[in-house]
């Protein structure tokens, strides 16, 4: 429990849903698709995201984008499968290269790598997903698609709001 706050900590497993979550993204669009994970815990947060009745994302105005593209896609891999995922990656039209951080390879909580992987501009964010999706041994990945209700936005001290 947050002593502070009084906000009560669960396990995960112990619940069928969240009412509402607040969180932050790396890039986002006014049609509310996301790039997050770049602090690296992607699949946390979209295992929380896919459990959230109305997720709200809280962000400066630097984050939006008219096409997502310009921060890079986190991809978490299985790291057995490394080879393999950077070369289905390259098959889709992107270039990665495995997060180092510190001077040694980054691993998530769950002892996963992270490949950021650059594809350009995403023209359809939608289908990349479901390409992603696709990739035997990508654990998770960093595009939000469908899961954000609102992005609350700050721009010169004025605040707006985007809705689905």
């Amino acid at each position: 429990m947050s002593v502070e706050l009084g906000i009560p900590m669960v396990d995960i497993n112990t619940i069928d849903s969240i009412d509402i979550t607040i969180d932050g993204a790396d890039e986002f669009t006014q049609n509310l698709e996301l790039i997050k994970g770049g602090g690296g815990a992607l699949l946390r947060e979209k295992i929380v995201a896919s459990l959230t009745q109305k997720q709200i994302i809280v962000t400066d105005s630097s984050k939006l984008v008219h096409e997502l593209g310009k921060f890079k896609v986190p991809v978490e891999v299985i790291p057995f499968a490394r080879a393999y995922v950077m070369r289905k990656l390259q098959a889709i039209g992107g270039i990665g290269l495995v997060r180092i951080k510190d001077g040694k390879e980054y691993i998530t909580d769950q002892g996963n790598i992270i490949i950021d992987a650059d594809f350009g501009l995403i023209e359809n964010p939608a289908a990349l997903d479901e390409q992603l999706n696709q990739i035997v041994g990508v654990v998770e990945h960093g595009l939000f698609i469908g899961l954000a209700h609102k992005v609350i936005m700050v721009k010169n001290g004025e605040t707006i709001t985007f809705t689905k």
